[in-house]
């Protein structure tokens, strides 16, 4: 995470611009829950808005949709946003999601889910007399 709260610290990105976009996969049905993903059609929904072509949208939602599960993570939705920025600009697409992108993106993704996974070791580590109060 980068100095600001639930905004995932990716080096391609500008932080700001960063906080923008997971405000949006927030107010578009993401969830602030770790871990939380946006649904396919809730994230097509918000990327239809850029008026790519949808050649261009199908590319950016391969490259985006790292774990391939038809859902987004707030870090892939943040690439699909900074992707889709990028080409509106002008940039072109890669053919393949660079590896230093790849490696920030999945670390992104495990620093998110972190929170829950510590709270369930906490929870069995308790005495069970505790967790049943």
């Amino acid at each position: 995470m980068n100095g600001q709260a639930g905004v995932p610290a990716l080096s391609f990105v500008p932080a700001d611009e960063a906080a923008g976009y997971v405000r949006l996969f927030q107010s578009s049905g993401g969830s602030s829950a770790a871990g939380g993903r946006i649904g396919g059609d809730a994230a097509r929904t918000v990327l239809m808005q850029s008026r790519l072509p949808v050649s261009d949208l199908g590319r950016i939602w391969e490259l985006a949709d790292t774990r391939k599960m038809g859902s987004l993570s707030q870090a892939e939705f943040v690439l699909a946003m900074f992707l889709a920025q990028s080409r509106i600009r002008g940039k072109a697409l890669p053919d393949v999601l660079p590896h230093k992108i790849a490696a920030e993106v999945a670390a992104a993704q495990t620093q998110m889910q972190q929170p829950m996974v510590s709270f369930q070791q906490q929870q069995q580590q308790m005495p069970q007399a505790m967790v049943q109060q």
